[in-house]
């Protein structure tokens, strides 16, 4: 079996309701283990104050695509967070205001590394679609 398919970003949004998970997770757990996917199952476990995190995938650029995600749910506001992504939102973000934004977050050397080399290969547009 090929493993190409797992060998780049796979994909940048989920469309899986994370309802079940968050009602499931109790207040204050000690320790969850999430995969990383998009990120986008991993945020709303947040709201129910894990005291500890850990997100794990095959793929080291879902992981980086991961923390990107939550650095910005935890820098950005609301509809910033949103343009820079690409949801709907009251405000339009322009590639080169996501690349000033991009280049603030607080990630680690390979994360900014591997997450710059995909927002360039795609012109610094969002990443929602992609």
């Amino acid at each position: 079996m090929s493993h190409e398919y797992f060998e780049n970003l796979n994909y940048t949004m989920s469309n899986e309701d994370t309802q079940l998970e968050h009602d499931l997770l109790p207040q204050g757990t000690g320790h969850v283990l999430c995969i990383a996917g998009s990120g986008s199952r991993v945020l709303p476990l947040f709201a129910k104050h894990p005291k500890q995190l850990s997100i794990s995938d095959y793929s080291i650029e879902q992981l980086a695509l991961t923390k990107t995600r939550i650095e910005t749910v935890r820098c950005l506001e609301h509809q910033e967070f949103l343009a820079f992504w690409g949801y709907p939102s009251q405000k339009v973000m322009e590639s080169h205001e996501r690349q000033e934004i991009f280049h603030k977050l607080e990630l680690n050397h390979r994360e900014k590394e591997i997450m710059s080399s995909i927002f360039k290969s795609n012109e610094w547009k969002p990443l929602l679609y992609s």
